[in-house]
């Protein structure tokens, strides 16, 4: 995207050199990004009387001192053809987050010197990734989205459930990384019944790296719930059940025997008695 470029430090009255500058720039992180900055000496420039120099903050990263130059790592100056026409523009490969900041362009040409400033601001869009996993109907359940690797780290998520945004989610506090971008995790948790499966639940993302938002769909599963426990009582209480009545039939049956018995003795003193 085109910038407009403007003096942001007009030199004296009577002086020839000019410095222009774009206010400020945008590049994604891990892309190259271009810092513009022009300049005017009020004729054809001789390379011999020129010094360019690029700071990032306090730090100098390019220069340029009449045909001599030099930059660190990632950074470029434009070619002697460039330089000529005015072009002191500052490239720079595979920016990452702590690239962004406050850049000065410094133009020198004989015996006047001129600046000009631009901002970089860098974006890095997110991705979404969601654990896919069937829920179990009548039982707690969380779904999970996964929010990762977005620069700056001011962003908009929601959970959507058939289109409409839900009520209740959580979402936890942006990570950063050590590349210096952030993660976060959104987090909704329900119990789920089995009028509920094959609902539609929608992740959804906006973000300033982002022309339009993104989201990522899950459709709900759901298992039976677990009746492994019922059927074990169950089988016990039978059991258990089984069990009382054989004691009980076994209790009767040896009372009535011991009764039987007492009632035969009985029976067998009267006899001889009244014999």
């Amino acid at each position: 995207m085109a910038l407009l470029l403007s003096p942001l430090f007009p030199a004296p009255r009577g002086s020839q050199l000019q410095v222009t500058t774009a206010p400020s720039s945008t590049a994604c992180v891990g892309l190259g990004a271009l810092l513009q900055c022009r300049f005017d000496v009020g004729g054809p420039v001789a390379l011999d009387s020129l010094q360019v120099t690029w700071y990032f903050w306090e730090e100098k990263v390019a220069w340029y001192d009449q045909g001599r130059r030099k930059a660190l790592r990632g950074a470029n100056l434009p070619s002697e053809k460039e330089l000529q026409s005015g072009d002191a523009s500052l490239s720079l490969a595979a920016v990452t987050v702590p690239n962004e900041g406050l850049y000065r362009c410094v133009v020198g040409y004989k015996a006047q010197q001129h600046k000009g400033e631009t901002t970089l601001h860098l974006l890095a869009a997110p991705t979404i990734s969601i654990p896919r996993k069937p829920a179990v109907a009548d039982a707690e359940t969380s779904l999970l989205c996964h929010v990762g690797r977005f620069f700056p780290k001011d962003v908009d998520v929601a959970w959507l459930r058939d289109g409409q945004v839900l009520k209740g989610f959580t979402r936890s506090s942006p990570h950063r990384n050590a590349d210096g971008t952030f993660n976060l995790t959104l987090t909704y948790t329900f119990t789920p019944t089995h009028n509920d499966a094959g609902n539609i639940f929608s992740c959804h993302v906006h973000h300033a790296a982002l022309e339009q938002p993104i989201q990522e769909d899950v459709t709900l599963d759901i298992l039976a719930g677990d009746r492994t426990g019922a059927v074990v009582g169950a089988v016990l209480g039978i059991l258990l059940g089984a069990g009382a009545a054989a004691a009980a039939a076994i209790y009767f049956w040896r009372n009535r025997k011991k009764g039987f018995i007492l009632w035969f003795s009985t029976l067998g003193s009267v006899d001889n008695s009244t014999r």
